[in-house]
């Protein structure tokens, strides 16, 4: 190991730019901030009582109270709860048998997580290029299918569905298990069924800028009652049946549980879900009036019978936008706004290797390079959504080395 790949403390303060650090404390954090949890008023009490109760770890009742909530708000007939929407996805792939040396396809601009879950089962990640809805593209996506691909994750890129018509239908011509990552999808709809519940297992995330939150958490829903309780026996260690074999473990298995508080939390959530749903298109909404006609802007494209959830409203910063990606955040940031970049493009990423050039995944590199979402959390103001939109029109119309304007106003 090289010395300077792990250092417990660094030997100075780190500096970081002004328009690319992370907020650190309160004090720090931008006065719109990109992300924050929202709570609606009960979810307090309904932890307190459960500690009140003693009900704390992974075995309280309200783990399973949460399961079937979820399963029965997304329309699916089984949910296993789990630590995260990573492990969500990793049981996904243990639960379908995925392999060492077998192949899954993931979509070329998509956050980490779904590409870690295959590497962790010994598989190979191949990446496939995105269309103009920034989801995998179908025409690209069978072009990297060969003998050893084995499943299919598709994201529904920051709220709106990907096309599980061609996707679907390339996994059944092709015999391959299709996983939804559906992190940024609930509330989304696809033909009238809900995002998470149109391929073989549907994964999601509670992490605390999700549309829902337990704090850290995830769950997996499916149709299938095999997969279901493989994937549940694989989350809780693959303990033995019965007092005698409890701790026979005949396979590896992982400590993916969800405890009962953050259970508690969830389920509190979920019953405030179509508000949430309903805030968040709200808010979309608000962006796209707004920002409506702006030159070299490019706004989310809305696939016909879909229902986009907006858990982010995601720009894409065009040539003939005045100013840089990069520049434009910089402004939003000084005024008092944060924004966070689009994912970085699976092909580049370091721990990929050398996957592929930007001229392979072109759609990919471009939404990369120029791509990033404002704040949209449920409990952002029209009249914030208006001065945020009134900040980019303002950039619009600036040179590209102007001094940042600064100041919160």
């Amino acid at each position: 190991m090289r010395s300077d790949m792990w250092r417990p403390y660094p030997p100075e303060p780190q500096r970081w730019e002004e328009e690319t650090r992370e907020p650190c404390s309160p004090e720090d954090e931008p006065e719109i901030p990109v992300a924050r949890p929202h709570m609606w008023g009960d979810e307090a009490d309904r932890v307190a009582d459960l500690v009140r109760r003693g009900w704390l770890s992974s075995r309280a009742p309200v783990v399973r109270d949460f399961e079937e909530g979820f399963a029965a708000a997304v329309g699916a007939r089984h949910a296993v709860a789990a630590s995260s929407g990573t492990t969500a996805l990793h049981l996904a792939l243990n639960a379908l048998r995925i392999r060492a040396g077998d192949e899954v396809i993931v979509p070329g601009l998509c956050m980490a997580a779904p590409v870690f879950a295959v590497m962790q089962t010994g598989a190979v990640p191949v990446p496939a290029d995105v269309d103009e809805t920034w989801n995998l593209d179908p025409g690209r996506l069978e072009e990297r299918i060969t003998e050893r691909t084995r499943a299919v994750i598709v994201t529904h890129t920051y709220g709106q569905p990907a096309d599980m018509d061609r996707i679907k239908a390339l996994c059944d011509c092709f015999g391959l298990s299709l996983i939804e990552d559906a992190a940024e999808a609930l509330g989304a709809t696809y033909g009238g069924r809900r995002a998470g519940t149109l391929g073989r297992v549907g994964c999601f995330s509670f992490y605390a800028n999700k549309t829902i939150t337990t704090g850290e958490g995830g769950m997996l829903v499916t149709d299938e009652g095999d997969l279901c309780e493989r994937a549940r026996w694989k989350r809780d260690m693959c303990f033995g049946a019965g007092e005698e074999d409890r701790f026979v473990h005949r396979e590896m298995g992982y400590n993916y549980r969800m405890s009962g508080l953050q259970a508690g939390l969830g389920l509190a959530q979920l019953a405030h879900l179509d508000r949430a749903v309903r805030a968040k298109t709200e808010i979309g909404g608000w962006y796209r009036r707004e920002l409506a006609g702006v030159p070299g802007l490019g706004l989310p494209v809305v696939r016909p019978g879909t229902q986009h959830a907006y858990w982010v409203f995601g720009i894409e910063v065009e040539e003939g936008f005045p100013v840089s990606r990069h520049r434009l955040q910089a402004e939003l940031r000084a005024g008092g706004v944060g924004t966070r970049r689009f994912f970085e493009a699976v092909h580049r990423q370091p721990f990929m290797g050398r996957a592929g050039s930007d001229e392979e995944f072109p759609v990919s590199s471009r939404l990369a390079d120029h791509g990033f979402y404002l704040p949209s959390y449920a409990g952002l103001r029209r009249d914030q959504v208006r001065e945020i939109a009134r900040r980019i029109r303002e950039a619009a119309l600036l040179p590209d080395d102007r001094p940042l304007i600064g100041g919160r106003r």
